[in-house]
């Protein structure tokens, strides 16, 4: 994989921060930590006074990694946790354990790294009480904000066909009706569409209210 040297990038940051300013600046990179020496190359680089975040995966951060982001100007990251069961993680392809998840979600409040973790319900396989696990899972590793989105099956993905070949949608299922916070959204048979309706209103209430504190500060 080629790679923007870090001076490169560092260069183009400075020019953003010097003409608009900005109060934070985010890396659109889903893993910007995963190369080691360039992380840290960053971060022992960046001197601007503008605080930055990215998101990232739970098994490509340590201890060393994160205290190196937070001495390089990090304000905070995003990290895809998706579900709450070792099953349902195994089912969705994600290659990660509840186990890491959870020893990196001590590792960043032993650090005070504020987080968020995004999380997706409405998988084709779940139940109700497998999303409810997810959601309590979440909750349990603490994460500062928590971002709930529901199940899309978007063309050119496995999950696609999954759900051509289970008869959830047809071949001219209208995507422009859902995303993944839309209340049009059910693809899990194993829920009946009203007692789906109830839980995703309930859950995500749920969440809100977890993040009314959060959302007062957060950039």
């Amino acid at each position: 994989m080629s790679y923007k040297s870090i001076d490169r990038t560092l260069e183009e940051v400075r020019y953003v921060n010097n003409r608009y300013n900005p109060s934070l600046i985010t890396f659109w990179d889903e893993t910007f930590t995963a190369n080691r020496r360039r992380l840290i190359e960053f971060c022992s680089k960046y001197n601007l006074p503008t605080k930055w975040t990215c998101d990232t995966r739970a098994d490509s951060l340590d201890e060393n990694k994160i205290i190196a982001m937070i001495n390089g100007g990090c304000e905070h990251i995003g990290i895809g946790v998706e579900c709450g069961t070792d099953a349902s993680l195994e089912y969705i392809g994600k290659k990660e354990s509840i186990a890491t998840i959870e020893r990196v979600g001590e590792l960043l409040e032993k650090h005070s790294l504020k987080w968020k973790a995004y999380c997706i319900i409405g998988f084709p396989h779940e139940t109700e009480d497998d999303i409810r696990k997810t959601i309590e899972f979440v909750k349990k590793i603490k994460p500062a904000r928590i971002v709930l989105s529901f199940f899309t099956p978007y063309m050119g993905t496995s999950f696609y066909e999954e759900c051509l070949q289970s008869n959830l949608i047809t071949t001219d299922f209208d995507l422009a009706m859902f995303s993944h916070q839309s209340p049009h959204n059910h693809f899990c048979p194993k829920i009946n569409k009203s007692t789906w309706d109830s839980l995703r209103k309930e859950l995500s209430k749920e969440v809100d209210d977890y993040n009314s504190e959060a959302i007062k500060v957060w950039r």
